[in-house]
């Protein structure tokens, strides 16, 4: 699959999908010597499994301004997050893929010559998120990996790890369930020719564990 070797190439985010399906038939066995049927029921377990790039994307930067001041912390901080606004724009994202969030302030007071903390302030800091948004899945891990560039130019930043998340899951589950009941069906026959059976109507199915994670992870789950 050429598209899934490009993405790792990439680094782009990929995750693993893996259905599970019970199924329940009927079998039957035909007596040599008597010419009876007698009928019984068979479990067989079956599998889907599929490989997706996901389509949405969600990063969050925080800026801190800090000073011995309100004013000039909150000044400080203006400026940075100025300047990661533009850097983004600049690299491509649109403008609304940026949401702005709330300054936060922290005060931090000054200690006496016992340690402990005065009424004094001897510092203010104020840290805002700027959260990005966007379904450009590899603009959004190029420029994660691009980050430092913005802290080399002065701006206190602290970066979260981009997530990722696939938004058609619902579209793939019906087509797996399908292609894990086909499986199951398919290993059915195989133990019923095996011990000189035939299989019959569909008794009862379950579907199993859907589960998702990152490519190649070889991470099991009984809870999905």
């Amino acid at each position: 699959m050429e598209w899934r070797s490009a993405a790792k190439d990439y680094g782009l985010p990929l995750f693993g999908l893996v259905l599970g399906i019970s199924l329940v038939v009927s079998a039957a066995l035909l007596g040599s010597s008597v010419a009876k049927l007698k009928r019984y029921t068979l479990k067989s377990t079956g599998s889907a499994s599929r490989a997706v790039l996901a389509d949405k994307a969600s990063w969050r930067i925080d800026v801190k301004g800090a000073a011995p001041s309100e004013t000039a912390a909150y000044a400080e901080l203006s400026e940075g997050y100025g300047k990661l606004k533009a850097y983004l724009l600049q690299q491509g994202l649109p403008a609304s893929a940026l949401e702005e969030g709330i300054a936060q302030k922290s005060e931090y007071y000054a200690t006496n010559a016992f340690g402990h903390p005065t009424r004094d302030v001897a510092s203010v800091e104020f840290v805002r998120p700027l959260e990005v948004k966007s379904d450009d899945v590899v603009a959004v891990t190029r420029l994660a990996r691009k980050a430092a560039d913005l802290s080399s130019q002065g701006v206190d930043l602290t970066v979260m790890a981009p997530q990722f998340t696939y938004s058609k899951l619902d579209d793939l589950k019906v087509d797996m369930i399908g292609k894990a009941t086909a499986n199951a069906r398919a290993r059915a026959v195989r133990m019923a020719e095996s011990t000189g059976t035939r299989v019959g109507p569909l008794v009862s199915a379950s579907t199993g564990v859907f589960q998702i994670t990152p490519e190649d992870s070889t991470e099991v789950a009984d809870w999905g």
